[in-house]
């Protein structure tokens, strides 16, 4: 496919845009080039793109060797950048860590993300909703004992954000846990420890970033807060 605009931009600017089409996973190459314009001083932009493929799919396993333990992993992930038709992204991806010897390193996770990068057709806001599981444990030695720590979460989150200018954004999300089990050890006045469980079923994020990750498409990473 192809666009035409008529448009007065500097070759730094033309580049910029390049840059972005071409970090898109929609595309599988980006060509931009002048034309001579209807008027002096005026420049045809034209812009010619092939469409990549909307499904990526990814799959490893990996061995490791970490504090005395030995075992595999496994991850996996699928993502549609084009769902609908209409250019919702969907991901999805899940991981599992299993020792084959030694103290205990272990980790599931699962997770699902459906992304809008422009609710309502807006160019300015944008929409995601997930959910993810984890389950780990892991045993570590401290002189003559061991400490074990387990974890195990199910949650649920919403975010809703808004671009402004060309490269900044802000966010505010919402995170609800139904299942929580996150154990910590505390300092006693005696000087040992204990293990404490302080869940928090939920909780809000409110986020501002620039020069950054504007749209969910792009991967750029600048500053966020």
């Amino acid at each position: 496919t192809g666009a035409k605009l008529i448009v007065t931009h500097s070759q730094e600017e033309l580049q910029n845009a390049k840059l972005r089409l071409l970090w898109l996973r929609n595309f599988e190459s980006v060509s931009i080039y002048l034309e001579k314009g209807s008027a002096r001083g005026r420049a045809r932009v034209v812009v010619e793109v092939v469409e990549a493929k909307p499904i990526t799919t990814e799959l490893a396993y990996g061995l490791f060797d970490q504090d005395a333990t030995r075992g595999q992993s496994l991850s996996g992930r699928f993502t549609h950048y084009n769902l609908f038709g209409s250019g919702k992204i969907f991901d999805a991806r899940a991981n599992a860590i299993s020792p084959f010897s030694g103290p205990t390193i272990r980790q599931y996770f699962a997770g699902a993300q459906y992304i809008d990068p422009h609710l309502f057709d807006s160019k300015r806001n944008f929409f995601t909703v997930g959910a993810s599981y984890l389950n780990s444990a892991l045993t570590q030695r401290d002189g003559d004992r061991f400490e074990h720590f387990f974890r195990e979460q199910v949650s649920y989150d919403v975010t809703l954000g808004r671009r402004l200018w060309d490269f900044s954004y802000v966010t505010l999300g919402y995170q609800h846990r139904p299942v929580i089990n996150v154990p910590s050890n505390a300092r006693q006045d005696d000087e040992h420890f204990e293990t404490v469980d302080t869940p928090r079923n939920g909780a809000m994020a409110l986020g501002f970033g620039w020069n950054s990750e504007d749209d969910p498409y792009f991967p750029t990473r600048g500053s966020r807060l």
